[in-house]
Protein backbone atom coordinates (compact mmCIF):
# COMPACT_ATOMS: atom_id res chain seq x y z
CA UNK A 1 0.00 0.00 0.00
CA UNK A 2 1.28 3.60 -1.02
CA UNK A 3 0.13 6.96 -1.63
CA UNK A 4 1.85 10.21 -3.32
CA UNK A 5 3.62 12.49 -1.09
CA UNK A 6 2.23 16.15 -1.88
CA UNK A 7 3.36 19.26 -1.90
CA UNK A 8 2.25 20.00 1.38
CA UNK A 9 3.53 17.27 3.01
CA UNK A 10 7.06 17.85 1.35
CA UNK A 11 7.00 21.30 2.98
CA UNK A 12 6.19 19.66 6.68
CA UNK A 13 9.26 17.35 5.92
CA UNK A 14 11.50 20.53 5.27
CA UNK A 15 10.03 21.93 8.59
CA UNK A 16 10.81 19.34 10.80
CA UNK A 17 14.44 19.97 9.73
CA UNK A 18 14.17 23.16 10.26
CA UNK A 19 12.73 23.19 13.78
CA UNK A 20 12.39 19.74 14.84
CA UNK A 21 10.01 18.29 16.25
CA UNK A 22 7.40 19.66 14.34
CA UNK A 23 4.73 17.11 15.33
CA UNK A 24 1.18 16.78 16.55
CA UNK A 25 1.26 15.72 20.10
CA UNK A 26 -2.25 14.65 21.65
CA UNK A 27 -1.69 14.24 25.19
CA UNK A 28 -4.38 12.30 27.24
CA UNK A 29 -3.88 13.15 31.39
CA UNK A 30 -5.61 11.01 33.59
CA UNK A 31 -4.79 8.16 35.82
CA UNK A 32 -5.13 4.46 36.24
CA UNK A 33 -3.01 1.38 36.39
CA UNK A 34 -2.14 0.80 32.70
CA UNK A 35 1.03 -1.05 31.51
CA UNK A 36 3.93 -0.08 29.23
CA UNK A 37 3.23 -3.56 27.79
CA UNK A 38 -0.75 -3.40 27.78
CA UNK A 39 -0.18 0.00 25.98
CA UNK A 40 2.37 -1.56 23.30
CA UNK A 41 -0.12 -4.09 22.63
CA UNK A 42 -3.15 -2.03 21.63
CA UNK A 43 -1.14 0.30 19.96
CA UNK A 44 0.27 -2.20 17.18
CA UNK A 45 -3.25 -3.99 17.23
CA UNK A 46 -4.54 0.18 16.44
CA UNK A 47 -1.61 0.57 13.97
CA UNK A 48 -2.65 -2.34 11.85
CA UNK A 49 -6.51 -0.81 11.46
CA UNK A 50 -4.76 2.31 10.59
CA UNK A 51 -1.60 1.95 9.21
CA UNK A 52 -0.81 5.44 7.58
CA UNK A 53 1.04 5.38 11.69
CA UNK A 54 3.27 2.60 9.95
CA UNK A 55 4.23 5.16 7.12
CA UNK A 56 7.95 5.34 5.55
CA UNK A 57 9.20 7.81 2.66
CA UNK A 58 10.38 5.75 -0.58
CA UNK A 59 11.39 7.51 -3.71
CA UNK A 60 12.93 10.86 -4.87
CA UNK A 61 11.36 14.34 -5.38
CA UNK A 62 7.61 14.28 -7.54
CA UNK A 63 8.08 9.94 -7.34
CA UNK A 64 8.36 10.00 -3.48
CA UNK A 65 5.38 7.85 -1.97
CA UNK A 66 4.57 6.83 1.34
CA UNK A 67 4.50 3.29 1.96
CA UNK A 68 3.35 1.36 4.72
CA UNK A 69 6.35 -0.65 6.33
CA UNK A 70 4.63 -3.23 8.41
CA UNK A 71 7.32 -1.81 11.31
CA UNK A 72 5.78 -1.52 14.78
CA UNK A 73 5.05 1.94 15.84
CA UNK A 74 7.51 3.25 18.71
CA UNK A 75 5.94 2.87 22.19
CA UNK A 76 8.23 3.73 25.08
CA UNK A 77 7.44 5.19 29.15
CA UNK A 78 9.41 7.49 30.81
CA UNK A 79 9.17 9.27 33.96
CA UNK A 80 8.49 13.02 34.54
CA UNK A 81 8.23 13.48 38.56
CA UNK A 82 8.26 17.55 38.17
CA UNK A 83 5.81 18.07 35.11
CA UNK A 84 2.01 19.19 35.39
CA UNK A 85 1.19 19.10 32.28
CA UNK A 86 0.85 23.17 32.09
CA UNK A 87 4.39 24.30 29.63
CA UNK A 88 7.61 22.51 28.46
CA UNK A 89 8.74 22.68 32.26
CA UNK A 90 9.43 19.15 33.48
CA UNK A 91 9.15 17.65 30.24
CA UNK A 92 11.83 18.21 27.82
CA UNK A 93 11.09 14.68 26.37
CA UNK A 94 7.81 16.75 24.25
CA UNK A 95 10.22 18.68 22.89
CA UNK A 96 12.52 15.80 21.53
CA UNK A 97 12.15 14.10 18.17
CA UNK A 98 11.54 10.29 18.03
CA UNK A 99 14.95 7.84 18.16
CA UNK A 100 16.42 7.66 14.90
CA UNK A 101 14.80 5.01 12.58
CA UNK A 102 11.50 5.34 14.67
CA UNK A 103 9.06 6.30 12.24
CA UNK A 104 6.59 9.52 11.85
CA UNK A 105 4.83 8.18 15.05
CA UNK A 106 5.45 6.97 18.07
CA UNK A 107 3.79 6.81 21.63
CA UNK A 108 5.05 7.57 24.95
CA UNK A 109 3.83 6.47 28.86
CA UNK A 110 4.28 9.53 30.88
CA UNK A 111 4.34 8.74 35.03
CA UNK A 112 4.72 11.36 36.78
CA UNK A 113 1.94 13.51 39.69
CA UNK A 114 -0.77 11.90 37.25
CA UNK A 115 -0.31 9.52 34.06
CA UNK A 116 -0.56 10.72 30.23
CA UNK A 117 -0.34 9.02 27.33
CA UNK A 118 0.98 11.22 24.20
CA UNK A 119 0.20 10.24 20.73
CA UNK A 120 2.55 11.76 18.67
CA UNK A 121 3.06 11.73 14.61
CA UNK A 122 4.87 14.22 12.34
CA UNK A 123 3.05 16.74 10.27
CA UNK A 124 4.46 15.84 7.04
CA UNK A 125 2.50 12.08 7.52
CA UNK A 126 -0.74 13.21 9.79
CA UNK A 127 -2.58 16.29 11.10
CA UNK A 128 -3.74 17.03 14.28
CA UNK A 129 -7.41 15.19 13.88
CA UNK A 130 -5.45 12.46 12.46
CA UNK A 131 -3.71 11.95 15.49
CA UNK A 132 -6.80 12.16 17.76
CA UNK A 133 -8.09 9.37 15.37
CA UNK A 134 -5.20 7.11 16.10
CA UNK A 135 -5.29 8.05 19.87
CA UNK A 136 -9.01 7.08 20.13
CA UNK A 137 -8.28 3.66 18.24
CA UNK A 138 -5.28 2.38 20.75
CA UNK A 139 -7.93 3.14 23.53
CA UNK A 140 -10.82 1.35 21.44
CA UNK A 141 -8.60 -1.35 21.11
CA UNK A 142 -7.92 -1.16 25.12
CA UNK A 143 -11.74 -1.44 25.98
CA UNK A 144 -11.79 -4.65 24.13
CA UNK A 145 -13.33 -3.28 20.92
CA UNK A 146 -12.75 -3.30 16.87
CA UNK A 147 -10.70 0.27 16.31
CA UNK A 148 -12.02 2.18 13.40
CA UNK A 149 -10.25 1.14 9.72
CA UNK A 150 -8.82 3.95 7.90
CA UNK A 151 -7.10 2.97 5.03
CA UNK A 152 -3.62 3.69 4.10
CA UNK A 153 -4.03 5.00 0.32
CA UNK A 154 -5.71 7.74 -1.63
CA UNK A 155 -7.09 10.83 -1.18
CA UNK A 156 -4.22 12.54 -0.36
CA UNK A 157 -4.83 16.84 0.62
CA UNK A 158 -4.25 17.88 -3.32
CA UNK A 159 -6.52 14.90 -4.74
CA UNK A 160 -9.49 16.80 -1.88
CA UNK A 161 -7.89 20.83 -3.12
CA UNK A 162 -8.85 19.85 -6.66
CA UNK A 163 -11.23 21.69 -7.94
CA UNK A 164 -12.36 23.70 -5.31
CA UNK A 165 -10.56 26.89 -3.75
CA UNK A 166 -8.06 29.48 -5.97
CA UNK A 167 -9.61 32.75 -4.63
CA UNK A 168 -7.63 34.01 -1.83
CA UNK A 169 -3.98 34.76 -0.96
CA UNK A 170 -1.73 32.06 -0.64
CA UNK A 171 2.25 33.50 -0.53
CA UNK A 172 3.37 34.24 3.27
CA UNK A 173 3.40 38.01 3.30
CA UNK A 174 7.34 39.04 4.41
CA UNK A 175 5.86 42.37 6.66
CA UNK A 176 3.76 40.59 8.93
CA UNK A 177 4.28 41.76 12.74
CA UNK A 178 4.18 39.01 15.80
CA UNK A 179 1.38 39.42 18.13
CA UNK A 180 3.21 42.08 20.99
CA UNK A 181 5.71 39.03 21.95
CA UNK A 182 8.87 39.30 23.96
CA UNK A 183 11.77 37.13 23.39
CA UNK A 184 15.38 35.63 24.38
CA UNK A 185 17.99 34.62 22.84
CA UNK A 186 16.99 31.04 23.20
CA UNK A 187 17.09 28.71 20.27
CA UNK A 188 14.65 26.30 21.28
CA UNK A 189 10.92 26.10 21.25
CA UNK A 190 8.33 26.93 24.12
CA UNK A 191 4.72 25.73 25.21
CA UNK A 192 2.25 26.38 27.81
CA UNK A 193 -1.52 25.78 27.88
CA UNK A 194 -4.28 26.94 30.08
CA UNK A 195 -7.74 25.67 30.47
CA UNK A 196 -10.97 28.23 29.97
CA UNK A 197 -14.31 28.13 31.39
CA UNK A 198 -15.49 29.47 28.39
CA UNK A 199 -18.87 29.00 25.39
CA UNK A 200 -16.90 27.80 22.03
CA UNK A 201 -19.29 30.00 20.13
CA UNK A 202 -17.13 32.32 18.27
CA UNK A 203 -13.78 31.68 19.69
CA UNK A 204 -12.14 31.75 16.52
CA UNK A 205 -12.63 35.39 15.40
CA UNK A 206 -12.47 36.98 19.40
CA UNK A 207 -8.93 35.07 19.41
CA UNK A 208 -8.15 36.81 15.98
CA UNK A 209 -9.38 40.51 16.82
CA UNK A 210 -7.31 39.63 20.73
CA UNK A 211 -4.07 39.11 18.27
CA UNK A 212 -5.06 42.10 16.28
CA UNK A 213 -4.88 44.43 19.06
CA UNK A 214 -1.90 43.09 20.01
CA UNK A 215 0.05 43.36 16.97
CA UNK A 216 2.06 46.48 15.67
CA UNK A 217 -0.42 49.18 13.72
CA UNK A 218 2.38 49.72 11.45
CA UNK A 219 2.60 46.45 9.93
CA UNK A 220 0.56 43.59 8.36
CA UNK A 221 -1.46 41.36 10.61
CA UNK A 222 -2.50 38.03 9.12
CA UNK A 223 -3.53 34.73 10.84
CA UNK A 224 -3.17 31.41 9.00
CA UNK A 225 -6.21 29.19 9.87
CA UNK A 226 -6.40 25.36 9.42
CA UNK A 227 -9.18 23.89 7.58
CA UNK A 228 -10.02 20.27 7.35
CA UNK A 229 -10.25 19.05 4.09
CA UNK A 230 -12.45 15.88 5.14
CA UNK A 231 -15.64 18.16 5.07
CA UNK A 232 -15.62 17.83 1.74
CA UNK A 233 -15.40 14.20 1.85
CA UNK A 234 -18.16 13.75 4.98
CA UNK A 235 -17.74 9.76 4.55
CA UNK A 236 -13.69 9.61 4.26
CA UNK A 237 -11.95 8.16 7.66
CA UNK A 238 -8.19 8.82 7.09
CA UNK A 239 -5.92 10.05 9.61
CA UNK A 240 -3.26 11.33 6.64
CA UNK A 241 -2.18 14.70 6.22
CA UNK A 242 -5.47 16.27 4.89
CA UNK A 243 -5.58 19.96 6.28
CA UNK A 244 -5.65 23.53 4.02
CA UNK A 245 -5.57 26.57 5.48
CA UNK A 246 -7.53 29.81 4.90
CA UNK A 247 -5.98 33.22 5.55
CA UNK A 248 -7.13 36.00 7.42
CA UNK A 249 -6.29 39.62 6.89
CA UNK A 250 -6.66 40.85 10.48
CA UNK A 251 -5.25 44.71 9.86
CA UNK A 252 -8.46 44.84 7.65
CA UNK A 253 -10.58 45.48 10.54
CA UNK A 254 -8.71 48.01 12.71
CA UNK A 255 -11.12 50.97 13.48
CA UNK A 256 -14.00 49.13 11.76
CA UNK A 257 -17.62 50.14 14.09
CA UNK A 258 -18.15 45.85 14.80
CA UNK A 259 -14.36 44.22 14.46
CA UNK A 260 -15.73 41.32 15.96
CA UNK A 261 -18.58 40.66 13.60
CA UNK A 262 -16.51 41.55 9.96
CA UNK A 263 -13.70 38.92 11.25
CA UNK A 264 -16.33 36.05 11.58
CA UNK A 265 -17.60 37.57 8.10
CA UNK A 266 -14.68 37.14 6.70
CA UNK A 267 -13.91 33.68 8.30
CA UNK A 268 -16.80 32.33 6.80
CA UNK A 269 -16.73 34.00 3.45
CA UNK A 270 -12.95 32.14 3.28
CA UNK A 271 -14.56 29.14 3.90
CA UNK A 272 -17.74 29.05 1.97
CA UNK A 273 -15.12 30.00 -0.76
CA UNK A 274 -12.90 26.75 -0.17
CA UNK A 275 -10.31 28.80 0.42
CA UNK A 276 -8.31 26.18 2.35
CA UNK A 277 -7.92 24.41 -1.32
CA UNK A 278 -5.41 27.56 -2.09
CA UNK A 279 -2.78 26.96 -0.02
CA UNK A 280 -2.62 23.07 -0.76
CA UNK A 281 -2.84 23.68 -4.90
CA UNK A 282 0.03 26.35 -4.86
CA UNK A 283 2.22 23.85 -2.46
CA UNK A 284 1.78 21.08 -5.24
CA UNK A 285 4.73 22.44 -7.74
CA UNK A 286 6.97 21.81 -4.45
CA UNK A 287 6.77 18.16 -5.27
CA UNK A 288 9.93 18.34 -7.18
CA UNK A 289 11.83 21.15 -5.20
CA UNK A 290 14.26 19.11 -3.27
CA UNK A 291 13.66 18.50 0.68
CA UNK A 292 16.92 20.03 1.48
CA UNK A 293 16.38 23.28 -0.98
CA UNK A 294 13.49 23.63 1.24
CA UNK A 295 15.33 23.68 4.55
CA UNK A 296 18.14 25.62 3.59
CA UNK A 297 15.83 28.48 1.96
CA UNK A 298 13.35 27.77 5.35
CA UNK A 299 16.64 28.31 7.56
CA UNK A 300 17.52 31.60 6.23
CA UNK A 301 14.42 32.98 5.99
CA UNK A 302 13.62 31.91 9.73
CA UNK A 303 16.36 33.90 10.94
CA UNK A 304 16.07 37.34 9.24
CA UNK A 305 12.38 36.95 10.26
CA UNK A 306 13.89 36.95 13.71
CA UNK A 307 15.93 39.53 13.21
CA UNK A 308 13.79 42.26 11.46
CA UNK A 309 10.85 41.35 13.77
CA UNK A 310 8.55 40.81 10.42
CA UNK A 311 7.52 37.12 9.83
CA UNK A 312 5.02 35.82 6.94
CA UNK A 313 2.30 35.28 8.88
CA UNK A 314 1.57 36.60 12.77
CA UNK A 315 0.03 33.48 13.92
CA UNK A 316 -1.44 30.16 13.13
CA UNK A 317 -4.50 29.33 14.77
CA UNK A 318 -6.20 25.57 14.93
CA UNK A 319 -9.52 24.42 16.43
CA UNK A 320 -9.38 20.60 16.84
CA UNK A 321 -13.02 20.32 17.48
CA UNK A 322 -14.32 19.00 20.52
CA UNK A 323 -13.67 15.10 21.77
CA UNK A 324 -14.99 13.01 23.97
CA UNK A 325 -13.05 11.69 26.83
CA UNK A 326 -15.41 8.49 26.64
CA UNK A 327 -13.27 7.50 23.87
CA UNK A 328 -10.02 8.22 25.17
CA UNK A 329 -10.54 6.02 28.21
CA UNK A 330 -9.71 1.76 28.68
CA UNK A 331 -8.09 -0.68 29.92
CA UNK A 332 -7.89 0.98 33.45
CA UNK A 333 -6.80 4.47 32.31
CA UNK A 334 -9.33 7.07 32.92
CA UNK A 335 -9.12 9.97 30.91
CA UNK A 336 -9.45 13.58 33.51
CA UNK A 337 -8.47 16.07 30.18
CA UNK A 338 -6.97 16.30 26.78
CA UNK A 339 -5.26 18.69 25.03
CA UNK A 340 -2.34 19.01 22.71
CA UNK A 341 0.92 20.51 21.73
CA UNK A 342 1.03 22.78 18.38
CA UNK A 343 3.68 21.99 15.89
CA UNK A 344 6.46 25.29 16.46
CA UNK A 345 8.49 26.49 13.89
CA UNK A 346 11.62 29.13 14.20
CA UNK A 347 9.96 31.28 11.49
CA UNK A 348 6.23 31.15 13.17
CA UNK A 349 5.54 33.79 16.14
CA UNK A 350 2.72 31.86 17.77
CA UNK A 351 1.11 28.18 16.73
CA UNK A 352 -2.28 28.41 19.15
CA UNK A 353 -4.51 25.58 19.09
CA UNK A 354 -7.88 25.13 20.91
CA UNK A 355 -9.62 21.84 21.90
CA UNK A 356 -12.93 21.13 23.83
CA UNK A 357 -13.84 19.04 26.04
CA UNK A 358 -16.01 18.43 29.66
CA UNK A 359 -12.65 20.04 31.41
CA UNK A 360 -13.34 23.44 29.31
CA UNK A 361 -11.54 24.82 26.13
CA UNK A 362 -7.87 23.55 26.11
CA UNK A 363 -5.89 26.56 24.74
CA UNK A 364 -2.31 25.58 23.70
CA UNK A 365 0.59 27.40 22.18
CA UNK A 366 3.78 27.09 20.78
CA UNK A 367 6.66 30.03 20.13
CA UNK A 368 10.33 29.67 19.39
CA UNK A 369 12.62 31.06 21.72
CA UNK A 370 14.16 33.64 20.03
CA UNK A 371 10.37 35.35 19.68
CA UNK A 372 8.98 34.56 22.96
CA UNK A 373 10.21 33.50 26.76
CA UNK A 374 8.40 31.30 28.33
CA UNK A 375 6.92 33.81 30.76
CA UNK A 376 5.21 36.18 27.60
CA UNK A 377 3.83 33.13 26.77
CA UNK A 378 2.21 32.43 29.66
CA UNK A 379 0.96 36.04 30.53
CA UNK A 380 -0.51 36.27 26.66
CA UNK A 381 -2.45 32.75 27.10
CA UNK A 382 -3.79 34.92 30.24
CA UNK A 383 -4.84 37.66 27.87
CA UNK A 384 -6.39 35.22 25.38
CA UNK A 385 -8.24 33.48 27.92
CA UNK A 386 -10.34 36.51 29.57
CA UNK A 387 -10.82 37.46 25.59
CA UNK A 388 -12.84 34.51 25.61
CA UNK A 389 -14.43 34.53 28.76
CA UNK A 390 -15.55 38.15 28.78
CA UNK A 391 -16.15 38.98 25.22
CA UNK A 392 -14.82 41.57 22.99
Amino acid sequence: MSRPVSGVERLWLAAARIGPPFMNQVIVEGEGTLTLEELTRAVQTAAEAQPNTRARLKGVLGWCRWVDSGLPVPVRAAEVPDWDGRSDRGAPILLESPEPGAGHCEVLLLRGPKTWIVVRSKHAVMDGRGTVLFAEAIFAVLRGETPLHAPFGPPTDADLALGRGRHGETAPAPDCAAPGLSGTDEAVLHWARRTVQASPRGMLPRLVLALVRRTDPGARCRIDVPVDLRRHRPELVSNANLTGLIRVSGDSHRGVADPLRSLKGEIGRRVERNEEADFVLAARSLRWVPVAWMERLGRKAAAQAVESGRFGTTATLSNVGRVDLAALSGGGFSARAVFMIPPGSPGLPLFLGLIGGPTGIEMMATVPGAVCSRESLEALLEELGQALQEGP
